[in-house]
């Protein structure tokens, strides 16, 4: 493959989930993802019922290109986890 194709940036392809460029995107990947053994859980509450606390438990620990760290947690059976920062 040409240098000048590996060169090429990314800004003119979209992901079609997020409908952001890739460049954009390329510090919300998860680089590493470690096992939760301790048993902690999220709390957190919706629209429906504001004055209701729900909770879920965490599955792993996911570390983002970036440097972050988020917990990640079962959405259902199909999506099988979440970064606990896409919640918000």
């Amino acid at each position: 493959m040409p240098s000048s194709a590996l060169d090429h940036s990314h800004d003119n392809v979209i992901d079609i989930f997020t409908r952001k460029p890739l460049s954009e995107l390329s510090d919300n990947r998860i680089i590493r993802v470690a096992a939760e053994l301790d048993g902690l859980e999220i709390l957190y509450s919706n629209t429906e019922n504001p004055d209701k606390l729900f909770s879920v438990k965490l599955l792993a620990w996911g570390l983002k290109m970036n440097g972050e760290v988020v917990g990640l947690v079962p959405v259902s059976y199909t999506h099988l986890t979440l970064p606990t920062s896409d919640l918000v």
